[in-house]
C-alpha cells in the first residue's frame, strides 16, 4: 500500500469514527554508523525505521496512536486506538492542527551523497582514521573507537485542513576515542565532527587532533579550589548549552520548570551574548523547513544581546499565551532546531592569551546528573588545561565546575569567533557557537 493509498483509508475511517480533522505524520528514517577496532569492524550498523503517527481531533482533544506498516488493518487500527485514547485524556489544554498557512523556505538540504558511498567505503574510511591515530605516535596505546556514520530523514505531515509538506535532510559524523600513556594512567584523546557532505569528512584530522590531545593530557593533575576564569571550548560550551537550551521551552516556562519563567524581555546575560535558533542552516542535518506540528520554521533571536526576547513555541504553548507559534514543536514539547551563538571577534589563540590565570576547558562529564534545567544549577566534572599569562602551562584534571546558567550567561568576558558544529546532548539539535570566556566560576579541586 503506498502512503496516499493507506491516507486517504486512515482520513475514511477516521471520518466515520466521529474525528473532526485529522492529521499524519510520516517519518523514514536511515542510521549508518560503523565502528572499527584494531583495523576490524566492531559494530556495524544499517537501518532503516518507518514510523507514521496519527492524531484526530474531536472538539478540543486528541487522540494519538503510531504504527510502522501501511495497510489497511494498520490504518483501522490506528484510528481505533487514537478514539480509545481520546476517551481517557484529561488534560484542559486545547489541541490543534496547523492549516498550511504561511511561508515554507525551500530548504536544499539533501543530495543523497552519504547514501551512494558504499558500505566498503564507509569502511576504509574508519579503517584509515584508527591508522593514522596509531601512527601519530608511539605514547598512543589504544584506539578503541573509530566511528564513521550518516543520518538520513525524510518527513511528510498532511492532515484535513488541507495541509500538506514534506522535505528531506542528510549529514554525516565521525569520531575517534584513544588513549595515550607514557607508563602511567592512560589519558583519553577524543575528537569528534559533524559534516554536511562525504568530502568534508576528513578522518585523518579527526585522528591527528584526538591523538594531539591525548598525548597532551600526559601528566594531568588537580588543582586547588577556588573561583577561576574559564575558556570554555565550544566542544564542551555546546554540550552544556544543549543540555540546558530545554529551559528556552514555553511548554516547561508554563509548566514552572525552568528558571526563565518570568524573565520575557528581561536581560538574562552580557551584552555580548546573543542565541538564535536558526532551522534553515543548510550545514546541518537538524535543519527543517517545519515543525512537528506542520507550523512553519523561522529563524529568531531568543536571546538578543542578552536580552530574553521569546520562548519556543509550538500551537498548543502559543494558544496559551496569546501568541503565534515560533514554528519549534518537537515531538508533544517545543525546543531548538539549531542552538546559534553569535561569535565575537577573537580568534581562539587570541583568548587564550587573554587569560592571565584560569582553565580551558576541553571536556566536561556527568551532565546528566549535574545539569538541572529547573533550577538552572550545575555541578559538572571537566578537564582541560591551565592557563598562565596567557599561555597553556599544564594538563588539568579531577575537578568540578558549579554555579548557575544564568550566572554564567552573566559572566561571559569574551566570545570568540572560532565557531563550528558540535554535536549536543540534546537530541536531534546541533549546535554551532563559538568559545567563550566566562569570569568567577567555582572550581572544587584538591
Amino acid at each position: 500500500m503506498t502512503f496516499e493509498e493507506f491516507k486517504d483509508r486512515v482520513f475514511s475511517v477516521a471520518r466515520k469514527k466521529g474525528f473532526d480533522h485529522c492529521q499524519l505524520h510520516l517519518n523514514n528514517t536511515h542510521e549508518f554508523e560503523v565502528m572499527v577496532c584494531d583495523g576490524k569492524v566492531d559494530r556495524y550498523k544499517d537501518a532503516r525505521h518507518l514510523k507514521i503517527h496519527f492524531k484526530g481531533l474531536k472538539g478540543d482533544k486528541a487522540g494519538f496512536a503510531v504504527t510502522e506498516i501501511m495497510d489497511e488493518d494498520s490504518a483501522n487500527m490506528l484510528v481505533e486506538e487514537a478514539y480509545e485514547n481520546l476517551k481517557v485524556v484529561e488534560s484542559p489544554d486545547k489541541e490543534f492542527l496547523h492549516d498550511g498557512s504561511g511561508k515554507y523556505e525551500d530548504l536544499k538540504l539533501y543530495t543523497g551523497d552519504f547514501e551512494r558511498l558504499t558500505g566498503a567505503e564507509k569502511i576504509e574510511l574508519a579503517k584509515k582514521m584508527e591508522k593514522v591515530a596509531k601512527g601519530y605516535d608511539g605514547r598512543i596505546v589504544k584506539v578503541p573507537m573509530n566511528v564513521v556514520g550518516h543520518f538520513g530523514v525524510t518527513e511528510r505531515i498532511v492532515n484535513t485542513l488541507g495541509l500538506d509538506v514534506s522535505f528531506s535532510n542528510e549529514g554525516g559524523y565521525a569520531y575517534c576515542s584513544l588513549l595515550a600513556s607514557e607508563g602511567d594512567n592512560p589519558k583519553e584523546g577524543f575528537k569528534a565532527v559533524v559534516v554536511k557532505k562525504p568530502e568534508e569528512l576528513d578522518v585523518e584530522e579527526v585522528a591527528r587532533f584526538a591523538a594531539e590531545e591525548g598525548i597532551k593530557k600526559i601528566g594531568a593533575r588537580s588543582l586547588p579550589s577556588g573561583k577561576y576564569t574559564l575558556l570554555i571550548r565550544r566542544n564542551a560550551f555546546a554540550q552544556i548549552l544543549g543540555w540546558f537550551s530545554v529551559m528556552f521551552s514555553a511548554e516547561r516556562v508554563q509548566k514552572k520548570l525552568s528558571p526563565l519563567a518570568g524573565k520575557l524581555n528581561e536581560r538574562i546575560g552580557v551584552e555580548r551574548l546573543t542565541i538564535i535558533d536558526d532551522p534553515h542552516m543548510e550545514r546541518s542535518f537538524t535543519s527543517r523547513p517545519f515543525d512537528t506540528d506542520g507550523y512553519p520554521t523561522s529563524r529568531k533571536r531568543v536571546v538578543e544581546k542578552g536580552i530574553l526576547k521569546t520562548f519556543l513555541h509550538n500551537l498548543k504553548t502559543a494558544h496559551k499565551d496569546g501568541v503565534t507559534s515560533t514554528g519549534n514543536a518537537r515531538g508533544s514539547g517545543a525546543g531548538f532546531m539549531n542552538i546559534v551563538v553569535e561569535p565575537g571577534s577573537l580568534s581562539y589563540e587570541e583568548l587564550i592569551k587573554s587569560v592571565e590565570r584560569g582553565i580551558l576547558i576541553i571536556d566536561v562529564a556527568g551532565i546528566h546528573a549535574g545539569c538541572d534545567p529547573i533550577s538552572g544549577n550545575y555541578s559538572i566534572s571537566a578537564e582541560g588545561f591551565m592557563v598562565e599569562n596567557g599561555e597553556i602551562t599544564y594538563p588539568v584534571e579531577q575537578i568540578t565546575i558549579s554555579g548557575n546558567i544564568l550566572d554564567m550567561f552573566k559572566n561571559i568576558s569574551l566570545v570568540g569567533n572560532d565557531t563550528d558544529l558540535e554535536l549536543t546532548l540534546s537530541p536531534n539539535t546541533l549546535a554551532y557557537l563559538p568559545s567563550v570566556v566566562v569570569e568567577s566560576v567555582d572550581v572544587a579541586g584538591k
